[in-house]
């Protein structure tokens, strides 16, 4: 028994001023699938993301996607929840930079997801990027 690890991602568009989900998609049998971020069980990474020290905070991000917010609403009634906590990427590499506390492979994964998201990367920084979390058991 153990918590799982959910992770999705949302970046501030600077051309429509709204946030949008960061979804991918893989040909899966002729049918093209969501490819998840970051879902499992890793009882280091979990431990370092529930640290106190670790500089998350409840999920506050005004207008979240629609889609995104029925699932976390599913998620509150269906699963059991411990919290959903965001971060932006700006402040989780400058984390990473001072304490070396949380896992790279954590950082890089969510790098390359978003690197192969942009079409017009130029449009975006990390601090336009939100990484949101929830675990559940």
């Amino acid at each position: 028994m153990g918590k799982d690890i959910h992770v999705r991602l949302i970046q501030f568009n600077r051309k429509t001023n709204e946030y949008e989900l960061v979804k991918l998609y893989r040909k899966i049998n002729n049918e093209f699938r969501a490819i998840p971020v970051y879902e499992g069980r890793d009882y280091s990474l979990f431990d370092q993301l529930e640290d106190d020290a670790f500089p998350s905070r409840a999920i506050y991000t005004p207008n979240l996607p629609e889609e995104l917010r029925q699932e976390l609403n599913e998620c509150e009634e269906e699963t059991g929840y411990f919290g959903f906590r965001e971060i932006n990427l700006a402040d989780l590499k400058l984390y990473y930079n001072n304490t070396k506390r949380i896992k790279f492979s954590f950082i890089d994964t969510i790098n390359n997801y978003i690197n192969l998201y942009n079409t017009e990367p130029w449009l975006y920084s990390s601090s336009d990027v939100r990484i949101l979390y929830w675990f559940d058991n």
